[in-house]
């Protein structure tokens, strides 16, 4: 259980004390689990009155839980994607200043994950709040696989951490996401497959302008692809056929 509480300790910002455990990677879908109830929670709460308001505490709510480390990882490393000087890559990552490029790049990443969720049918939009949270922590891990780490810090501790059970951690991340956008419409698991395929892109870009990884960039990932996939299912959720059939409605059917 200690990696269980490490997992909750690190990755939120529940009172919960606990050291850096190394198998507390194990443990991420747990705190995905907890995030995606949370907002969902205050969106199922709020959307008879305002869909705008259901959506800024749905979105908003998971980023204050993870304690805003991802909107610093965010803006860090949209800062340094804006830098051509590869020397000073690790200045700019570690430079506690917001300059316009990681504020920019942070806007854009928020506005269009909260936009496409306040378009989406209230459904949808649940089943987008809950398979993002997923792909988003998944894909912060999947990215630590057989990465260089840029520089010591947290990053390079993940990575080594990943490295003790990496094919069981790299099964563990690619088959929880799928399995939960099964029990969805087919838009929720098509955008999944989607945007698995965009983080394999982005990770390819990353690792070409960084040559390696920190904690960082992979904050910066798992954000990107939650917004992506929130984006996608608005997206393909505008088909009728993709947005009605799913097994959970045909359960509920049958009881």
């Amino acid at each position: 259980m200690s990696g269980f509480r490490s997992a909750f300790s690190f990755f939120t910002v529940l009172p919960i004390k606990g050291e850096l455990e190394p198998d507390l990677i194990a443990y991420l879908p747990f705190v995905s689990l907890f995030d995606a109830a949370v907002g969902v929670s205050l969106y199922v709460a709020v959307y008879r009155y305002s869909i705008l308001m259901a959506s800024f505490l749905s979105i908003s709510s998971i980023y204050m839980l993870n304690g805003l480390n991802h909107v610093d990882a965010v803006t860090d490393t949209g800062d340094a994607l804006m830098v051509r000087d590869k020397t000073r890559l690790k200045d700019v990552l570690l430079d506690h200043h917001i300059g316009a490029g990681g504020l920019f790049v942070f806007l854009f990443i928020y506005l269009l994950s909260f936009i496409s969720l306040s378009a989406t049918r209230p459904y949808m939009a649940i089943a987008s709040i809950i398979t993002a949270e997923f792909l988003s922590k998944s894909t912060m891990m999947l990215i630590l696989h057989r990465s260089r780490p840029l520089f010591e810090g947290i990053g390079s501790a993940f990575i080594d951490m990943y490295k003790r059970h990496p094919y069981a951690y790299t099964a563990e991340f690619l088959i929880i996401p799928m399995a939960i956008s099964l029990i969805f419409p087919a838009a929720i698991i098509l955008a999944t497959v989607l945007t698995l395929l965009f983080y394999v892109i982005l990770r390819k870009l990353l690792n070409l302008k960084f040559g390696g990884i920190n904690g960082d960039i992979a904050g910066f990932t798992g954000e990107t692809v939650r917004s992506i996939l929130i984006f996608t299912v608005f997206m393909l959720s505008q088909s009728s056929m993709l947005s009605t059939y799913d097994i959970l409605s045909k359960i509920i059917s049958l009881l």
